[in-house]
Order: structure tokens, then C-alpha cells, then sequence
């Protein structure tokens, strides 16, 4: 993967040897964030979670969206790029608003009693044309990764299964 740089505008940082004052921190990268669409190699960063400890930032982490469980599970593409749900039943997924280029993540958890299957969206394009099986374990997890060849046509990827 190509190394990516951000340069930012002097204006917008401290001076050198300031700080900013943790009452800022949030305001402060969500200014920078908006001002020059931080890319994170998945889609705009729109939502920051800093943990501040000792004498700075300690974690800068966007946010997972916890997507509602239902028969249908609807993954929208407007509102983050990392998705998340805990299967209660056997569940057909969705995806809307998604647009060409667009990649995005997506976690299924298994609940307490485990053994749930899903129904994808449509036009997914695995690996060697086989559609992953989900681990079935109680309490587990399967991580998904995808890239939007058009707004309804995804390549779709396994990151990590039995988590």
C-alpha cells in the first residue's frame, strides 16, 4: 500500500512548542478533518473518538457504527465506513448509498446463542467465486471488507473470522 501524507496548513496547527488544550482537542481535529477531508484508506473520517491521558492524545479512532439488528440489516454507506451488528436470527443484508470506488468494513457478530447465517446483498464478488461461511461460534465475530465497483456491485474480501 502507498505511503499517504496529509499536509496541513500552518494556520491551522499550534505554534511550535504549544499545545492544544484538551477542552479543544475535539473541536480542533474535527475542524481539520472537515477542512481537509482526512482520508483513512477507507472513507472520510468524519467522527473522531480521542482518549486524552497523561500529558496528550493517547488514541485517535474513528467510530464503529453498532448497525440495528432485524430481518433485514441495512448498512448505510452515509454514515461510516466501519459497520457492526449482532446477529439475533438468520439475517438478509443490505447495503444503500454506497458509490463507486467506496470501501467499507463490516462486522458480524455472532449473539449468545450463535449459529446464525446471513443472506448477502447482491453482486458480491468473492475470492475464487466462493461465498464465505460464517463462523458460527457464540459470542464470535467475522470481519468483511468491500470496494463499491458501482453503487450495487461490490468486491468483497475476508479480513478476519472466529474473533
Amino acid at each position: 500500500m502507498a505511503d499517504q501524507s496529509i499536509n496541513f496548513a500552518a494556520s491551522a496547527l499550534p505554534s511550535a512548542g504549544s499545545f492544544i488544550k484538551s477542552a479543544d482537542v475535539n473541536t480542533t481535529l474535527q475542524a481539520l478533518i472537515n477542512d481537509y477531508n482526512l482520508n483513512i484508506g477507507m472513507n472520510k473520517l468524519d467522527t473522531v473518538t480521542v482518549a486524552t491521558g497523561g500529558t496528550g492524545i493517547t488514541t485517535i479512532a474513528p467510530a464503529i457504527i453498532v448497525d440495528a439488528d432485524g430481518a433485514t440489516v441495512t448498512f448505510d454507506m452515509t454514515t461510516k465506513a466501519l459497520h457492526q451488528v449482532t446477529l439475533a436470527g438468520n439475517r438478509t443484508l443490505a447495503v444503500t448509498n454506497a458509490t463507486a470506488g467506496q470501501t467499507f468494513v463490516i462486522k458480524l457478530i455472532q449473539d449468545g446463542t450463535g449459529s446464525r447465517t446471513v443472506t448477502w446483498f447482491a453482486t458480491i464478488l468473492w475470492p475464487a467465486g466462493t461465498v464465505p461461511t460464517l463462523t458460527t461460534t457464540a459470542n464470535k465475530a467475522d470481519w468483511f471488507g468491500f470496494v463499491a465497483k458501482t453503487s450495487t456491485t461490490f468486491d468483497g474480501f475476508i479480513i478476519g473470522q472466529n474473533l
